[in-house]
């Protein structure tokens, strides 16, 4: 797969045999879940899983017929936070506290729902300074089923765009408030949902938008350092329509 071909739109990953579901009573390995999960940014295979690490990494899961779902993730840092909501409700926060290592535990669960249709939308709060995160698969009662999770944006009724950028886009420090402005940055203090891009989204109405952002790194080689983010980011397309600005840009789709 050639990372430079990816569209900005998030992506509809078909590959029958990354995920699997476990579930309770009964363990069954459904070849076709992960053609079932909705994928949005820039997540790329790595073996029997999914990975991802810049921008926002959203992933949604639909199901019925189960009052609880256990993702099966990890992180490069125990501690990692999402941003989650159940049927389009009130955001969460979600933390993942096994490492990638240990991919195959519990990441994160959702519990006490109804045997209705739920749709779980979850996406990644730490910039790419925090590693990678990896998706295994999904956990479900017995009486659950997975259904197909689409694209929120099939239709291209909202605006599409990717912010691309260095500390400020990637939401460096943004909980900290100015009292405390010298506390260091941590993976608690640091959330990509709260920057101006997240603000912009909310004015144009649209919930497809992605973030390619690492603190410290700019998109143009500065005067005080010898690389840029074609150098930390393997995978990074080429920018033609970047001219002077070495930090922040935003591109339409």
């Amino acid at each position: 797969m050639r990372f430079s071909t990816i569209p900005i739109s998030a992506l509809l990953v078909k590959v029958l045999t990354l995920s699997y579901i476990v579930t309770k009573g009964k363990a069954a390995i459904e070849e076709d879940s992960i053609e079932k999960i909705y994928f949005g940014g820039r997540w790329w295979q790595d073996g029997n899983a999914m990975r991802h690490s810049w921008g926002l990494g959203t992933f949604i899961v639909k199901f019925q017929g189960s009052s609880s779902l256990v993702i099966k993730m990890g992180a490069a840092l125990a501690g990692a936070y999402y941003t989650c909501t159940v049927d389009f409700g009130p955001e969460q926060t979600k933390i993942v506290t096994n490492t990638y290592d240990k991919a195959n535990d519990t990441g994160m669960i959702f519990t006490s729902l109804s045997l209705t249709e739920h749709t779980i939308w979850c996406g990644r709060n730490n910039e790419a300074s925090y590693g990678d995160s990896v998706f295994v698969g999904v956990e479900l009662e017995a009486s659950g089923q997975l259904l197909q999770a689409i694209d929120p944006n099939a239709n291209n009724n909202m605006i599409r765009f990717e912010a691309i950028g260095d500390s400020i886009t990637a939401g460096y420090k943004v909980l900290v408030p100015p009292s405390r402005a010298l506390d260091p940055a941590t993976i608690a203090n640091q959330n990509v949902f709260k920057t101006y891009i997240r603000y912009m989204a909310d004015a144009w109405g649209t919930s497809d938008y992605q973030v390619l952002a690492k603190s410290g790194v700019s998109i143009l080689v500065r005067y005080d350092q010898h690389y840029n983010m074609s150098h930390e980011y393997l995978f990074c397309v080429a920018l033609p329509w970047i001219s002077d600005s070495n930090s922040h840009k935003v591109r339409f789709n």
